[in-house]
């Protein structure tokens, strides 16, 4: 016998939390890798770094919690690491 998980989803109701979620997903397909591919380049050819990878990460970190919120999701665990820099 087969077991199925039912999974809950709240109903989105809002326009502005739709174009929201637009957005942000948008950020992490878009954006996110774009400038994640920039420190990497920077990284390897040795030159001075426009934004460190700790704050494009913390950035990305708050927007999934935010776009997990908009979702009904549960948000990401607490970040362990505080400030590096």
């Amino acid at each position: 016998m087969k077991e199925t998980v039912l999974e809950t989803r709240r109903v989105v109701e809002s326009t502005v939390d739709v174009k929201r979620i637009d957005e942000l997903e948008k950020w992490f397909a878009r954006e996110y890798v774009s400038r994640l591919n920039t420190i990497n380049r920077y990284t390897y050819l040795g030159l001075p770094l426009p934004e460190t990878r700790y704050a494009l990460e913390m950035e990305a970190y708050h927007k999934e919690n935010e776009l997990r919120a908009l979702k009904g999701q549960e948000p990401l665990p607490e970040s362990k690491l505080k400030k590096i820099f």
